[in-house]
């Protein structure tokens, strides 16, 4: 249904042919940002396979930014809007923080002993929290990068999470066929809420103490927390539920498929409302604006092609926007509406720990170092001349808040130590010696 609560016209969606229409502009400050400030959403992140890390902006439909953490499939995102950080989980079971201001990572979390499915974020009260394959929860204190809690119970992996960080609530489902919910303030398990299939997501409402699971075998399982009772179960389609986003206040869902289609349904009838031929493949993430009707979807990669992320008019049941092309499937998405304005770092903001950060994660030094090599290689030939590292040196000078040198003794000490080349491993390690020369001063 729309906000005036008449249903959406047709049951079936197609996609416009033409050139993608821009979405409807959502409310946005038209105030000058002052210097050292500025302007943020609407945007998406979305993660691919392929270990990349996208932001794109919503009002334009273009990808701003992409990003690459330790080069693993990333397999979920979780952010924190407000503050413009982000914390993505990785196959393995490693989970990355980044400064979206910066585009930069600021820690790796370790502990998981296998892959990373779900997490959450609340940057405010520097927490996180994760669960994946290793059958629990890890509750994370941002101030030590250690888990401060081990949420046993499942036993099986833990596939989904929502997360009230006011209310200090938690509800995590699995491929033990069970919702947990959690008190994460003290770690304990409050209630088990049993299904007869696999938990694939949930949602929560902790003020209205409601929550909504979708299943393997097609369920949405609507449920009181604080009866822990089933309150209905309705099956808006034979295919199984892989992601939802739910409107509350109206009482409908957004549901995705494993056929690549999307389900707007009633809560309280059941009733679809309204269809929409997504994907040629499985719907592996939605985000939803409830409030201009629209919702960014994305899938699994297919034979002919990478996974999408496609922009939903819910009103006409249109696709208005293609946002792009991974070359994997899109595992990870999160999406915010809303414009903000936020202040910059300043300078010693940026370089405050980052360093460190680099030192002591190899891999995420290796890859920055890959990431600024290739970026000067203009020639494309895996080495750089001298032209080329004068300004790889600048750009990296300026980065970190560092005092230019002259050319001449750039050129000086570059010829005394590289001759006529710099190979990708040998700036690895003139740049890790820089790095630790810093750390000392």
């Amino acid at each position: 249904k729309d906000r005036s609560g008449s249903k959406a016209s047709g049951s079936s969606a197609h996609v416009q042919a033409a050139t993608p229409v821009r979405p409807s502009p959502c409310p946005r400050v038209d105030e000058e940002v002052p210097a050292g400030w500025f302007k943020a959403g609407p945007a998406a992140l979305t993660g691919g396979e392929d270990g990349t890390l996208r932001i794109w902006d919503l009002d334009s439909c273009s990808q701003t930014r992409q990003l690459r953490g330790t080069g693993t499939s990333l397999t979920c995102i979780a952010v924190d809007w407000e503050n413009f950080y982000a914390l993505t989980g990785e196959a393995g079971g490693t989970l990355v923080l980044w400064d979206l201001r910066l585009g930069e990572p600021l820690e790796e979390l370790s502990s998981h002993t296998g892959d990373v499915f779900c997490a959450g974020l609340s940057w405010s009260s520097r927490r996180a929290i994760s669960g994946g394959a290793d059958e629990a929860l890890r509750l994370w204190t941002l101030d030590h990068n250690v888990p401060m809690a081990l949420l046993s119970g499942h036993r099986g992996s833990v596939l989904c999470l929502a997360v009230d960080w006011e209310a200090d609530r938690a509800i995590s489902g699995g491929a033990d066929m069970t919702l947990r919910l959690w008190d994460v303030r003290v770690g304990k398990n409050r209630a088990e809420m049993r299904h007869t299939e696999l938990v694939k997501c949930v949602s929560m409402d902790w003020s209205r103490r409601r929550a909504v699971s979708g299943t393997a075998a097609g369920y949405l399982c609507i449920w009181h927390l604080e009866t822990f009772e089933l309150v209905s179960k309705i099956r808006p389609h034979p295919y199984g539920v892989r992601c939802i986003s739910v409107d509350w206040e109206a009482g409908v869902v957004l549901s995705g498929s494993w056929k690549g289609a999307l389900f707007l349904t009633e809560m309280d009838t059941g009733e679809v409302l309204t269809r929409l031929e997504a994907h040629n493949h499985t719907v592996l993430g939605i985000q939803a604006d409830w409030k201009m009707m629209r919702a960014l979807s994305t899938s699994q990669a297919g034979t002919h092609g990478g996974g999408l992320a496609r922009v939903w008019d819910l009103r006409t049941g249109c696709c208005i926007a293609v946002l792009g092309y991974h070359d994997c499937s899109v595992k990870g998405l999160a999406a915010s509406w809303v414009f903000r304005t936020l202040p910059l770092p300043s300078m010693t903001e940026m370089t405050k720990g980052f360093r460190s950060k680099l030192l002591d994660s190899p891999v995420l030094l290796d890859n920055f170092c890959r990431h600024y090599f290739c970026k000067h290689d203009v020639n494309n030939d895996n080495v750089l001349d001298m032209e080329e590292f004068l300004l790889l040196d600048k750009e990296l000078r300026q980065r970190f808040g560092l005092s230019a040198l002259s050319e001449k003794e750039l050129r000086e000490k570059f010829s005394m130590r590289f001759r006529s080349s710099i190979k990708p491993l040998d700036f690895s390690c003139w740049f890790k010696q820089q790095l630790q020369v810093l750390r000392r001063d």
